[in-house]
């Protein structure tokens, strides 16, 4: 379901001309092999922003977890009495409060 992870976004002048910020997908639109358009389809890789046409690294799955379904999941689990870390097995946290529990 990688496709579902594409980020689709319009450039509102040439890319040359984004110089006091590089939004992601001026990043993707730079590296794109298709000639210049105006919306850039992208995904956000282990090394950034990369077009669809030309995704050299994995994808930065890690990205859509934290920025995307987190934000969505976390209401509806703190109705639940849930932590999102919890649920999706991340046991950095707990492990981190741990180790100060144990002095």
């Amino acid at each position: 379901m990688d496709d579902v992870l594409v980020y689709r976004k319009n450039l509102r002048k040439e890319t040359a001309d984004y110089t006091a910020t590089t939004p992601p997908h001026v990043v993707a639109a730079r590296k794109s092999t298709q000639p210049p358009a105006r919306l850039i389809s992208y995904v956000i890789t282990t090394a950034g922003a990369e077009p669809v046409d030309n995704i050299q690294h994995p994808l930065d799955r890690e990205h859509y977890v934290m920025k995307q379904v987190k934000p969505v999941a976390e209401p509806v689990l703190a109705t639940l009495g849930l932590n999102f870390e919890s649920v999706i097995g991340d046991s950095r946290q707990i492990d981190m409060y741990s180790r100060f529990d144990s002095r």
